[in-house]
Parts: structure tokens; C-alpha cells; sequence
């Protein structure tokens, strides 16, 4: 990260929303190679691509698509269509999970890649479902293992 990142930086919130990126990028294709993906490391290369090389992936794409507002890590928050947009992140990931054999994607060996922070910045342990996640003021921490699929326990909601 640029030693300037956590600076201050005055702002406006333009709602600029590109036709470009949404014509270009989230596209039916570009859905269907994503939710092909066998496992969830190839799952979180298509939808992040970390490595900044070619198609940015669907979840940056879709905050591309919200104009500066939504494209700024910070901000984007604020911008109340980053809700819609997280909400259909969840959405793509619990379809990617049905199609799995079983409760595999959820919680077998193939349901978690990576470390406990964003491109493990700071350096951080590998998660695992018994990794916890810390909520804040908002709730008690809990194991990831409570947060991995809609529509049981405490997450009583589902997509159709």
C-alpha cells in the first residue's frame, strides 16, 4: 500500500456510475466463469483477482462501476448502492456453494483460502471455520464457521 493511504482526504460523493464497467465487465459470462470456479481459492482469484492482471473480477468491477465513490476503499461505505452490491456478493457466493457436492463449500477442506486480513496485510494466521471474527460495539466475536451459509442458524435469510 502507498505509505500515503491512511491519509485525510477531503471528498465529495459523485455518483458516477460507469456504463463501461457495467456493460463490459459484469457480464452473464463473466458470472458463469466465476461460478465455475472448483474451488474457493479459484472462486476468490476470479471474483477479487488480487493480482490486478486482466478482468478486475466481478466484486472490484462492481465497485468500479459505482463511480469514484465506489471505488475508493474508504469511502465506498458511504455510498448507499455498496449495500446492494455486497448483498449480491453474498448472493454469488451462497450459488457458488449450492453448487458444490454436499456441505463441501461450506464446511469442508475447500471452504476458506487465505489469511485472517485483506491480502494479509498485516501478516496474519491462515483462517479456519474456528477462526474468530470480531464485530465490535455490534456483537460478541464468533467462529467464521457461524457466518458460512444463509438460511440457518442465526443468518435466516435466503436468496430464490
Amino acid at each position: 500500500l502507498p505509505p500515503d493511504v491512511f491519509n485525510y482526504v477531503s471528498r465529495c460523493f459523485p455518483r458516477d456510475i460507469s456504463q463501461y464497467v457495467a456493460t463490459n465487465f459484469q457480464t452473464q459470462a463473466n458470472l458463469d466463469h466465476l461460478l465455475a470456479a472448483s474451488t474457493i481459492a479459484e472462486f476468490q482469484d476470479r471474483i477479487d483477482n488480487a493480482s490486478g492482471v486482466g478482468f478486475p473480477g466481478l466484486h472490484p468491477a462492481g465497485h468500479m462501476a459505482l463511480g469514484p465513490t465506489g471505488a475508493d476503499a474508504f469511502s465506498s461505505p458511504q455510498e448507499p448502492a455498496f449495500f446492494l452490491h455486497h448483498s449480491m456478493i453474498d448472493k454469488v457466493w451462497t450459488e457458488w456453494q449450492r453448487r458444490g457436492r454436499g456441505e463441501e463449500l461450506i464446511y469442508g477442506d475447500n471452504a476458506l483460502f487465505g489469511t485472517l486480513t485483506t491480502l494479509n496485510i498485516p501478516p496474519s494466521d491462515n483462517a479456519t471455520l474456528e477462526s474468530e471474527i470480531g464485530w465490535g460495539p455490534i456483537e460478541q466475536p464468533a467462529p467464521i464457521k457461524k457466518f458460512m451459509t444463509v438460511g440457518r442458524g442465526d443468518l435466516c435469510y435466503r436468496y430464490e
